[in-house]
């Protein structure tokens, strides 16, 4: 079992002590070279409105060069390909949100109310058929892949479990909830755009369950202005650190994009993949 794959099953097991210390052993060591390393080489980010601008320049970067890994999958996965990729990122979407609740209690108070709209519409206002780790089911089923989380944890790989891990640590041991807001405020504004690659490729695999990329792409417009009035609600209340905001968004950044770049790879040859 690979650490990253451990610290995933940690961040959902009972958190007794040795639970616990374990989670730290893993995480503190890659926390400290994928995260604190930024400290160093990214310049201050002093505003909101710096911290927005920098936010753009980000997710325009790759609108204007889109990575070859989003063409293949609109243009060029096949069937089983793309089977491959729905199960690698079943371990995010099958626990979608769901590692975000702690960061409530540790947000001001004004600030938390955005980031609850935002869980209520991921849990589909209280209505199973449009909780989003539902809608991933009924894609699940449709490609004939399991519904039950554990055989894709079975599966997927340490590129993935980064990417899901690293919002426990930003909700549950950060010291600054800037980290998480920041980390968000990139997740939910760069979806839309993600995601109307995947509905390409629902289209023309014929995929009829594409209703977890068209709500997403719907209803995170709404999120990405949610998560960015977290920033300013919290402002209102105590000073905010838009650097540790800004590593945030760029460190989510750098692990999803790790993450897809590597899934996509396996999926070409996912007779031999190795996770």
């Amino acid at each position: 079992m690979t650490s990253q794959k451990e610290l995933f099953l940690n961040n959902w097991a009972l958190q007794t002590p040795e639970v616990l210390t374990r989670i730290v052993e893993i995480e503190k060591p890659w926390i400290e070279a994928c995260v604190m390393a930024l400290d160093d080489s990214d310049e201050k980010v002093e505003s909101f409105a710096a911290y927005k601008t920098k936010l753009q320049a980000l997710l325009q970067e790759d609108e204007m060069n889109t990575p070859p890994s989003m063409t293949y999958l609109a243009e060029d996965a096949t069937r089983e390909e793309f089977r491959f990729i729905i199960s690698q990122f079943a371990v995010d979407s099958l626990t979608e949100a769901q590692s975000f609740w702690p960061i409530i209690p540790r947000l001001p108070y004004r600030a938390q109310m955005p980031v609850m709209q935002i869980l209520i519409d991921e849990f589909g206002c209280g209505n199973l058929g449009q909780m989003h780790s539902n809608i991933y089911c009924e894609l699940l089923a449709e490609l004939e892949l399991p519904t039950a989380l554990e055989p894709h944890v079975e599966v997927a790989c340490d590129e993935v479990f980064k990417y899901v891990n690293i919002f426990h640590w930003m909700t549950k041991r950060a010291e600054s909830f800037e980290y998480f807001l920041g980390g968000l405020a990139w997740f939910e504004s760069v979806v839309p755009w993600f995601f109307s690659f995947y509905m390409t490729a629902c289209k023309r695999l014929i995929v009829a369950s594409s209703k977890y990329f068209s709500e997403h792409i719907h209803i995170d417009e709404f999120h990405a202005r949610y998560a960015l009035l977290s920033l300013r609600e919290a402002e209102a209340e105590v000073p905010v650190d838009y650097t540790k905001a800004w590593i945030g968004s760029k460190v989510a950044w750098q692990l999803a994009s790790e993450a897809f770049d590597k899934v996509c790879d396996l999926a070409k040859k996912p007779e031999v993949a190795e996770c």
